[in-house]
């Protein structure tokens, strides 16, 4: 059988970029997705919740620099002095290599310092430094209003309930 130009694979020589179709126009308001079962999933709307809750938190506390993360492991290192690392990587769900990188960074910033476990040479114990200290009491400050805003969003939901539905669900 020949080859034709119908037949025959098309081959891209190196260095050049495969045509792009035209791309559609944004779509307007009105055009939005039927979003199907994912409205009755609660799953999709606690992942749109954390999405914003987490855009708010950043807009919040973009002069110190710290993500959700570093924020929580700031906030458990100064409640809870001399843990572990794979402590608070565990309370937090925080995968060890993860955590290893996330760490690195709060040392290097001069936040977190890091000694040799009592009683265990292969551990390290965490401190909150006095710059970690600081920019915590900072950063918490600032999250009074992003917290402010969170329970305002809630309308008449009770807070406290919510909270509550959320620790349950993550038991499971």
């Amino acid at each position: 059988m020949a080859m034709t130009s119908e037949t025959r694979p098309r081959v891209r020589r190196l260095g050049t970029k495969p045509r792009v179709a035209a791309a559609r126009p944004p779509a307007r308001p009105s055009d939005r997705l039927d979003l199907a079962d994912l409205d009755d999933m609660l799953g999709y709307h606690l992942r749109r919740a954390q999405v914003a809750v987490f855009a708010d938190f950043m807009t919040t506390v973009a002069s110190s620099k710290l993500k959700p993360a570093e924020f929580s492991i700031l906030l458990l290192l100064h409640a809870n002095p001399g843990r572990k690392q794979s402590d608070v990587a565990a309370v937090l769900g925080i995968k060890r290599p993860n955590f290893v990188v996330i760490l690195a960074r709060l040392i290097g910033r001069g936040l977190v310092a890091q000694q040799q476990a009592e009683g265990d040479r292969r551990s390290s114990a965490l401190y909150l430094s006095e710059r970690g200290l600081t920019l915590l009491n900072r950063t918490r400050s600032l999250l009074e209003a992003h917290e402010a805003r969170l329970t305002e969003r809630l309308g008449g939901l009770d807070r406290a309930t919510l909270i509550s539905a959320l620790k349950s669900i993550a038991k499971a």
